[in-house]
Protein backbone atom coordinates (compact mmCIF):
# COMPACT_ATOMS: atom_id res chain seq x y z
CA UNK A 1 0.00 0.00 0.00
CA UNK A 2 1.44 3.86 -0.45
CA UNK A 3 1.75 5.73 2.19
CA UNK A 4 -0.11 9.01 1.96
CA UNK A 5 2.64 11.80 3.56
CA UNK A 6 0.84 14.11 6.27
CA UNK A 7 -0.22 17.55 5.60
CA UNK A 8 2.56 20.27 5.84
CA UNK A 9 1.35 21.48 9.39
CA UNK A 10 2.33 17.93 10.95
CA UNK A 11 5.54 17.02 8.76
CA UNK A 12 8.82 16.70 10.80
CA UNK A 13 6.83 17.95 14.31
CA UNK A 14 7.07 21.57 12.64
CA UNK A 15 4.17 23.72 13.59
CA UNK A 16 3.58 25.45 10.03
CA UNK A 17 2.62 29.48 10.54
CA UNK A 18 -1.15 30.31 10.21
CA UNK A 19 -3.02 33.44 8.96
CA UNK A 20 -3.91 35.14 11.57
CA UNK A 21 -7.23 37.06 11.47
CA UNK A 22 -7.79 40.09 9.67
CA UNK A 23 -7.08 42.98 12.80
CA UNK A 24 -7.69 46.79 13.51
CA UNK A 25 -5.24 48.28 15.76
CA UNK A 26 -5.79 51.74 17.07
CA UNK A 27 -3.00 54.14 17.85
CA UNK A 28 -2.99 57.61 19.58
CA UNK A 29 -0.65 59.81 17.75
CA UNK A 30 0.97 63.15 19.70
CA UNK A 31 0.28 65.25 16.34
CA UNK A 32 -1.14 65.76 13.31
CA UNK A 33 2.71 66.00 11.83
CA UNK A 34 3.22 62.89 13.67
CA UNK A 35 0.41 61.20 11.95
CA UNK A 36 1.50 62.40 8.90
CA UNK A 37 4.97 60.85 9.33
CA UNK A 38 3.26 57.44 10.09
CA UNK A 39 1.53 57.48 6.91
CA UNK A 40 5.46 58.50 4.79
CA UNK A 41 6.69 55.44 7.01
CA UNK A 42 4.61 53.25 5.87
CA UNK A 43 4.09 53.85 2.46
CA UNK A 44 7.72 53.21 2.36
CA UNK A 45 7.73 49.86 3.68
CA UNK A 46 5.06 48.90 1.30
CA UNK A 47 1.86 49.70 3.45
CA UNK A 48 -1.32 50.45 1.20
CA UNK A 49 -3.35 53.52 2.24
CA UNK A 50 -6.96 52.78 3.20
CA UNK A 51 -7.55 56.44 4.23
CA UNK A 52 -4.96 59.15 3.53
CA UNK A 53 -4.29 61.52 6.91
CA UNK A 54 -6.87 64.62 7.44
CA UNK A 55 -9.63 65.70 9.46
CA UNK A 56 -12.99 63.51 9.82
CA UNK A 57 -16.00 65.75 11.28
CA UNK A 58 -18.08 62.71 10.46
CA UNK A 59 -16.57 60.87 13.30
CA UNK A 60 -15.43 63.86 15.55
CA UNK A 61 -15.07 67.38 15.28
CA UNK A 62 -11.42 67.28 16.31
CA UNK A 63 -10.55 63.87 14.65
CA UNK A 64 -7.48 63.79 12.34
CA UNK A 65 -6.10 60.61 11.37
CA UNK A 66 -5.21 57.99 8.84
CA UNK A 67 -5.68 54.10 8.11
CA UNK A 68 -2.96 52.42 6.77
CA UNK A 69 -2.99 47.81 5.61
CA UNK A 70 0.00 46.80 6.27
CA UNK A 71 1.58 43.79 4.31
CA UNK A 72 0.15 40.99 6.06
CA UNK A 73 -3.10 43.08 5.84
CA UNK A 74 -3.67 44.20 9.44
CA UNK A 75 -5.52 47.85 9.22
CA UNK A 76 -3.58 50.33 11.38
CA UNK A 77 -4.77 53.46 12.24
CA UNK A 78 -2.93 56.10 13.89
CA UNK A 79 -5.46 59.46 15.10
CA UNK A 80 -5.11 62.54 17.34
CA UNK A 81 -8.45 62.59 18.89
CA UNK A 82 -10.09 64.46 22.26
CA UNK A 83 -9.86 62.47 25.25
CA UNK A 84 -13.79 61.83 24.69
CA UNK A 85 -13.43 59.27 22.07
CA UNK A 86 -11.42 56.89 24.12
Amino acid sequence: STRVPPPPRQRAGVQQPVAAPRMHLAFDAPSREAVEAFVAAARKLGGKIVRPAGERPDICAEYFGAIVDDPDGHRLEVVVAPAAMH
